[in-house]
């Protein structure tokens, strides 16, 4: 499959899960101006989790483009490559170009990505350090916000859930050696993204950290919870006399969502109601 069908297909699969884009609209020229009222939400496998909450939390009138790559970083949606759990590109410029949304979200846990060092990415069958996968996110996470900017989208980047204490930080070896659990979820991230929201360039084209999400499956202090307390809607998951529901994993998993739908719920709701409140005024 060449590069070209591979990113109509990540773009049709986008649509197909929304419902408002049609093959014809996809072969029809870029609209000069962004989308009105939409937004497109780029990220890792915790995106993926939350895409139907997305749609589904999607208000009437405005459009959501839930686009989670699963084992992916900002390096890999920068460099286009296939992805190989899905063989479809996850192509951030692609979608950009295609949807021209009024806001971008940029939601990354912490993965070293896919595609190698030739693409920009940490060498993930070594011992690399926190450091030097930071450095990979401020690089292509910088270019992906620029690009967004420049097409007349509004720029997010959300802050990562906090990572599950019970499951230490380190280098995850996938082919032999000592193994470990990777860095998804550290503090760092976070700090990272509210610096380049307060860099000269985030100033200049407005963009914003955006905490909700990550706050929607923890607390408003970003620590560790693998329970919160029900919301209306879980009225079948909610556990009585604590009044509590799942949102997280747990064991010694470090950054998913729970199984159940609970915490997709509450981040698929918090992720996109500020770049769509702001466009609404």
């Amino acid at each position: 499959m060449g590069k070209t069908s591979r990113v109509a297909g990540r773009i049709g699969r986008v649509a197909a899960i929304t419902g408002v884009m049609t093959v014809a609209a996809l072969a029809a020229p870029a609209a000069a101006s962004p989308s009105p009222r939409s937004v497109l939400v780029v990220g890792d496998s915790v995106v993926a989790q939350a895409a139907a909450a997305i749609r589904w939390w999607t208000p009437p009138e405005t459009t959501a483009w839930p686009a989670g790559g699963p084992g992916t970083a900002p390096c890999d949606w920068w460099d286009g490559q296939a992805n190989p759990h899905s063989g479809i590109d996850d192509n951030f410029r692609a979608l950009v170009d295609e949807l021209r949304p009024g806001a971008v979200v940029l939601a990354f846990s912490g993965n070293p990505g896919l595609s190698g060092p030739q693409a920009g990415c940490v060498d993930a069958g070594t011992h690399y350090s926190l450091a030097a996968l930071l450095a990979t996110y401020r690089v292509d996470l910088t270019a992906m916000a620029a690009y967004a900017s420049a097409h007349g989208a509004r720029v997010y980047l959300a802050a990562a859930p906090p990572r599950n204490p019970a499951t230490p930080p380190g280098t995850y070896v996938a082919n032999g050696g000592v193994p470990g659990y990777g860095f998804n979820g550290d503090p760092a991230f976070n700090r990272l993204y509210q610096q380049m929201a307060a860099s000269p360039e985030g100033v200049r084209d407005g963009w914003s950290y955006d905490p909700a999400a990550a706050a929607a499956v923890s607390n408003l202090s970003l620590s560790w919870q693998l329970d919160e307390t029900c919301m209306p809607w879980d009225v079948h998951n909610c556990r009585l006399p604590s009044a509590t529901v799942q949102v997280r994993m747990g064991g010694h998993d470090a950054i998913h969502l729970d199984p159940y739908g609970n915490g997709a719920a509450r981040y698929g709701q918090a992720i996109i109601r500020r770049p769509l409140e702001d466009q609404l005024g």
